[in-house]
């Protein structure tokens, strides 16, 4: 018996087609279908807030990789002839120069930055974190904030947090 293949083309939606592939592509690869689709439609703002923050520790997990598999390795490689190479750089530093370098991936803003900073300020008076870490989470170089924040003091005098515990602000 022979069965003719008959499509059920006319009765599905483009639309609908796609949004499933998408979806089971971005599950494949462990992202948030409204990141992957940027499609916004299904999602309240909670829903949102942890697809995105999945997306995110997904991305931190990748670029740790990365930096073990490919960053940590070529500098290794390439570092004794930069030092043979750069005015400066002592050959008998390589060890102190290869334990000095740190690599940071990227970092992305808070979703609700009020709430986030209040939690940072906690996690600080309790003791459960530090500043060099929340700095960190930030995408930003400790070393380089205090630089900043000492330069600002001396350029502009007394830090606004002593003038505010000072007038009780």
């Amino acid at each position: 018996d022979f069965k003719p293949f008959e499509s059920k083309w006319p009765d599905v939606s483009a639309e609908g087609y796609v949004k499933q592939q998408l979806r089971g592509w971005a599950a494949a690869r462990g992202l948030s279908y409204c990141t992957l689709g940027n499609d916004l439609s299904d999602v309240n703002y909670s829903s949102a807030r942890v697809g995105i923050l999945d997306d995110r520790e997904h991305y931190k997990s990748i670029q740790a990789k990365l930096i073990d598999w490919l960053h940590a390795e070529v500098f290794a490689a390439a570092l004794p002839y930069l030092v043979l190479h750069t005015r400066g750089l002592s050959p008998s530093r390589i060890d102190e120069y290869r334990a000095a370098a740190t690599w940071q991936g990227r970092r992305w803003k808070g979703i609700d930055p009020v709430k986030e900073a209040n939690a940072d300020e906690a996690n600080l008076r309790n003791k459960l974190t530090s500043r060099r870490r929340i700095i960190l989470e930030r995408g930003d170089d400790p070393d380089e904030v205090a630089a900043e924040i000492e330069a600002e003091e001396k350029r502009y005098g007394v830090p606004s947090s002593v003038i505010a515990a000072i007038w009780g602000m």
